[in-house]
């Protein structure tokens, strides 16, 4: 995904999409005008809205991404995700990596369950599904979208920390739906963390 950040003046780096079509044939460049299309559809009830207002664009970004898969199928990879072995997408339905593993409920963000299984957590700079509108993927996105409601309209907040933002459609919401879901599906893939390094460019902390 790009030209999500407003200022970006930057063009798209090259070395992680070059090394990934080693593993991918094909790649698609997600911007902003192709999410419009999806934020009117019924299936998730106060999208177009909570999209619209969001006062971070990195939240756009994280929930962009959710959508192009939910609806579109595929991997996702940011732009500094490096894939280091072959991933079976069209194995699963749904494909998630382990970003890492906590050592304690304490490193966890004070938003985030303290549930041990949550310790285990799931990427969401790398995720794929082998078909369109996949259940789990469905879920991840309401959750999202519960989040959000609960820090821009409940809570009325719009000075985000980082912690917020790694809350709201981040990692989080990923890690939490996987682990109170994972007994539901049997086609939800968990990778575990030799599959791929994430540089973190982090340009938008």
């Amino acid at each position: 995904m790009w030209k999500f950040n407003p200022n970006e003046t930057e063009d798209i780096p090259g070395e992680a999409i070059v090394n990934n079509s080693t593993y991918i044939p094909t790649h698609k460049i997600v911007t902003p005008n192709m999410i419009e299309r999806y934020l009117r559809f019924n299936i998730f009830p106060g999208l177009y809205a909570l999209y619209d207002t969001a006062p971070h664009w990195i939240i756009q970004a994280q929930l962009g991404r959710l959508l192009y898969i939910y609806f579109n199928g595929g991997l996702y990879c940011d732009v500094d995700c490096f894939l280091r072995k072959e991933v079976k997408v069209t194995t699963h339905g749904v494909s998630l990596f382990t970003e890492h593993i906590c050592e304690s409920v304490n490193d966890l963000g004070e938003r985030e369950s303290k549930d041990p299984d949550n310790l285990v957590r799931v990427a969401s700079f790398c995720f794929g599904a082998s078909t369109r509108q996949h259940p789990f993927l469905k879920k991840v996105i309401e959750e999202c979208l519960r989040r959000m409601t609960q820090l821009l309209v409940t809570e009325n907040k719009r000075d985000l920390t980082h912690q917020d933002l790694l809350w709201v459609c981040g990692g989080d919401a990923i890690t939490t739906v996987y682990h109170q879901t994972k007994h539901l599906y049997t086609n939800v893939h968990l990778y575990d963390t030799t599959y791929l390094d994430h540089v973190c460019y982090g340009s938008w902390r």
